[in-house]
């Protein structure tokens, strides 16, 4: 990733197992691949390993749709727990 534009830092554990991993998400400059078709890079460093790039019809898309990770964070919670930086729950705990 060239350009860093945007970065949230977690801690993540497998549920229940009380262990705290780090983990940065970055987003960096979208670019154009071809008229109509734009990307922009996603870097979820300490949870996944190399993402494809998040695509969209414009720059503007495809910046929205990389940064929008609360879908894949939702998706992820049911294996793992979610922190901020400072150890408070990421999402509300369900009843």
């Amino acid at each position: 990733m060239n350009e860093i534009i945007a970065e949230r830092r977690l801690l993540y554990g497998k549920k229940s197992s009380g262990e705290r991993i780090p983990l940065t998400i970055r987003v960096g400059r979208p670019y154009w691949l071809q008229p109509e078709v734009a990307a922009c890079p996603l870097e979820w460093d300490g949870l996944f390993g190399a993402l494809p790039d998040v695509q969209g019809a414009d720059l503007l898309q495809a910046l929205y749709l990389a940064a929008d990770v609360e879908p894949m964070l939702k998706a992820q919670s049911k294996k793992y727990d979610f922190f901020f930086a400072g150890g408070e729950p990421y999402f509300d705990s369900e009843p």
